[in-house]
């Protein structure tokens, strides 16, 4: 016997609760990132990367004018700037998450308009997102002190390609990373490119692709076969 159910509009739900999956296409793995956070919604992709398993992972809105989603009290705004990162950074953020891209900006005014027209269709970029796969961390970021999100994550496509994306979640400072590839999917890896500034890093003697990244910012990488 064939039970032929009713179109059901499919929709993304939050975090809660995880049950209804075939209800929906999306759902948050977290909480509100809000404030245009990066690093509290790569937390929530730390442990909730294997969800992409059952349905795509929503990472939250981009907002690319605003730091923040809505407009807050003065008093508020010293407790949102330490979670700034850059726009470069709220795309990678949907990238890595499996691609599921929700634009928060006001598109009534050309300043939306133009931003999401910068921001979100560098082609290279989007190829990845189109995937529609889910990073994995890399390292733990738990020193004992406090637990803060995973700075290096990774992607073995089922096209054959590998990824990996490097986040400094410090808005301050630039900052150094090494990242041991035999620890990670571009393990063999020579050459691997910056999807964004088209910079082509050399992977040295022993193994350990070093960059720089800038304070609030990220990288997207693609091992060059």
């Amino acid at each position: 016997m064939t039970i032929f159910l009713p179109n059901v509009r499919r929709r993304s739900l939050s975090m809660a609760p995880t049950f209804p999956n075939h209800f929906a296409h999306a759902r948050r793995i977290g909480c509100d990132q809000m404030y245009g956070g990066v690093e509290f919604t790569m937390n929530q992709l730390w442990g909730g990367w294997w969800q992409k398993e059952m349905l795509l992972l929503d990472p939250d809105l981009m907002v690319f004018v605003k730091n923040y989603i809505i407009d807050v009290p003065d008093i508020l705004k010293p407790f949102i700037n330490p979670w700034k990162m850059d726009k470069m950074s709220r795309v990678n953020k949907g990238v890595v998450h499996g691609g599921l891209y929700l634009a928060g900006d006001d598109l009534s005014n050309s300043t939306g308009v133009e931003a999401v027209g910068k921001w979100l269709t560098n082609k290279d970029v989007n190829e990845v997102a189109k995937l529609g796969e889910a990073f994995r961390p890399v390292y733990s970021p738990a020193n004992g002190v406090h637990v803060r999100a995973p700075a290096v994550f990774e992607l073995a496509s089922k096209t054959g390609d590998a990824f990996l994306a490097v986040f400094n979640y410090n808005p301050e400072e630039k900052a150094g990373y090494e990242v041991i590839l035999e620890d990670t999917v571009g393990a063999g890896g020579v050459q691997f490119a910056d999807l964004w500034s088209g910079e082509i890093f050399e992977v040295g003697d022993v193994g350990v692709l070093k960059m720089d990244v800038e304070g609030g910012s990220s990288r997207l990488l693609k091992m060059i076969k």
